[in-house]
């Protein structure tokens, strides 16, 4: 059962939703989600969501299962996590923005400038299950 009209405006003002996005409320009540573990990193999916994650093995267009998962539920009600599969697409394998490590010892003429750039795997969930 959807909350009324005022109830989703209510609730919509609580999450910072505009009044005039319903169908954002509804998804948000109807899609039944998961929080999975990955790469030492906690993400709530749902069905269709992309993430970007750790690099993980595998190609694109394969499909792997995140196997960790947290917690389970849709909407208000919670689900056992054990029971839960949550089934992802690789899209791609990519990598992140690059971040600068400078590092400097001042009146010693130290100056080290060092770039880092983090592989990662886009993925697309297939299914929450």
């Amino acid at each position: 059962m959807l909350p009324s009209v005022s109830d989703s405006q209510a609730l919509g003002a609580s999450f910072g939703i505009a009044s005039g996005n319903r169908w954002l409320l509804e998804r948000i009540h109807r899609t039944m989600f998961a929080i999975v573990r990955t790469g030492g990193k906690q993400y709530r999916v749902a069905a269709g969501d992309k993430i970007a994650v750790e690099k993980l093995a595998g190609e694109a267009g394969d499909t792997i299962t995140l196997g960790d998962v947290l917690l389970a539920g849709e909407g208000d009600s919670l689900a056992d996590a054990a029971k839960i599969t949550v089934s992802a697409e690789i899209i791609a394998q990519a990598k992140s923005e690059k971040v600068i490590v400078f590092k400097k010892r001042r009146r010693h003429n130290y100056r080290r400038r060092n770039g880092h750039r983090q592989q990662l795997t886009l993925l697309r969930i297939v299914s929450v299950a």
